[in-house]
């Protein structure tokens, strides 16, 4: 030690009286969500629920750390029944305030119903379509009867109900 002219001199070479200061960590955030597989089911008609069976969701974060979201952690919307007009199922995800969405696209299609024969079978090798779809309809009489007409219908563009009469 050193004394100047009334002062006090303190000599120190760091190893016994500085602390090292702490590690400032910054605080991880939720930066998305996304959708890493699909749905089974991507084929809807109009009334139908969403079925997010087989949806693998993940949550990103600012450290670059991923999450696998259980169902039930995410939600998504529509929840209720889908119109002609979904194309897409919005998925969210809310952590610590801050909520990510991201989007699953889906397919709207059409019913294919077969009416009851007395005489015979009708099967149908789809039970929804969509589009201009090639829809295979087998019809077989039973022993004895045999198919002298063919009835169809369905609702055009417009929604307006057709029906077409074939005589065999």
């Amino acid at each position: 030690m050193l004394f100047l002219a009334g002062f006090l001199a303190l000599s120190c070479d760091n190893s016994c009286c500085a602390e090292e200061a702490p590690e400032v960590k910054e605080k991880v955030t939720l930066t998305g969500v996304s959708v890493v597989s699909p749905p089974t089911k991507k084929l809807y008609v109009a009334g139908e629920k969403f079925e997010p069976a087989g949806m693998l969701v993940k949550a990103h974060y600012s450290d670059g750390k991923e999450k696998e979201l259980k169902d039930g952690e995410y939600t998504y919307s529509p929840a209720g029944a889908l119109t002609e007009n979904n194309t897409n199922i919005t998925v969210s995800y809310t952590e610590d305030g801050v909520k990510k969405e991201t989007a699953v696209s889906i397919k709207m299609g059409y019913k294919i119903t077969v009416a009851k024969c007395e005489n015979g079978t009708v099967e149908c090798a789809l039970e929804r379509a969509e589009g201009k779809a090639c829809i295979t309809v087998t019809a077989t009489a039973k022993k004895g009867y045999y198919l002298t007409s063919l009835s169809y219908k369905y609702n055009d563009s417009q929604n307006k109900t057709r029906v077409f009469d074939l005589e065999l």
